[in-house]
């Protein structure tokens, strides 16, 4: 990760063998109502360019806390994914003798 700023716009590079688009599009979208964002890519980096009227370095601050809290929602839903998938086919499971059950 590299960032530089130039004349109050950032530029951003991100290895494609870390970060992930999604991530980068969903931090960018939890953050649109403090800049406006493009991204680019190459064949080794996305090239995520920033304009904000807040002060550069606060708002690249803000990106890379939105790029880590997604990275981390994103680990965590694959970590876990058995888990869940556990709980929701035992949650949806008819039960046995329900009738009974709910009489006796």
């Amino acid at each position: 990760m590299l960032y530089d700023i130039v004349n109050d716009n950032i530029q951003i590079l991100l290895d494609k063998r870390l970060y992930k688009l999604e991530d980068i599009i969903n931090a960018n979208n939890s953050i649109a109502d403090k800049c406006s964002m493009k991204i680019d890519e190459n064949d080794k980096a996305y090239i995520v360019n920033i304009v904000s009227d807040i002060v550069p370095e606060e708002i690249t601050k803000i990106f890379f806390y939105k790029l880590s809290d997604f990275i981390t929602r994103r680990n965590l839903l694959e970590e876990n994914k058995n888990i869940r998938d556990l709980i929701v086919e035992n949650a949806f499971k008819p039960i046995e003798n329900l009738k009974d059950k709910l009489n006796g």
